[in-house]
């Protein structure tokens, strides 16, 4: 009986380690890691500066921001474990995971214009936030 009891009284504690260390990301914020660089946006935030910006470089750009968001995921997951309480994991951090996102993906930007020679940091950064504003129409809802 009493090992009855100790197993009654423990298996809250160790459902709790599993709901812990549970993944549970929205399926809308999964998929907003990979296609944050709609290529419609992207070619949008880039006209913004078409003064200063090739349009013959839109077309790789782009494909090179598509290429690179693979990344994203993994990018996130290394720095969410990091963090403690890990914000992907239950209970999800919807606050957390959009800034690890945005700081994410701001990064992959800005690397693959400063690539290119585009703009200025200033420039990459309004760039950036019109993607962002855009994206966060999506990302609002789906973090509740």
């Amino acid at each position: 009986m009493s090992r009855l009891l100790a197993i009654l009284l423990l298996m809250p504690i160790f459902y709790a380690g599993i709901l812990s260390a549970y993944n549970d990301e929205p399926g809308c914020y999964k998929d907003l890691k990979l296609t944050f660089f709609s290529p419609d946006l992207v070619k949008q935030a880039l006209s913004m500066h078409y003064r200063t910006i090739s349009q013959s470089d839109w077309g790789p750009i782009v494909d090179l921001l598509q290429s690179r968001s693979q990344d994203v995921p993994e990018i996130i997951k290394i720095r969410a474990n990091r963090m403690n309480p890990n914000p992907l994991e239950y209970p999800f951090d919807g606050s957390r995971a959009a800034e690890l996102l945005y700081q994410t993906v701001y990064e992959i930007f800005s690397d693959v214009l400063h690539g290119y020679n585009v703009g200025n940091d200033g420039q990459i950064r309004e760039m950036f936030n019109y993607i962002k504003q855009q994206q966060s129409m999506r990302l609002q809802p789906c973090l509740g």
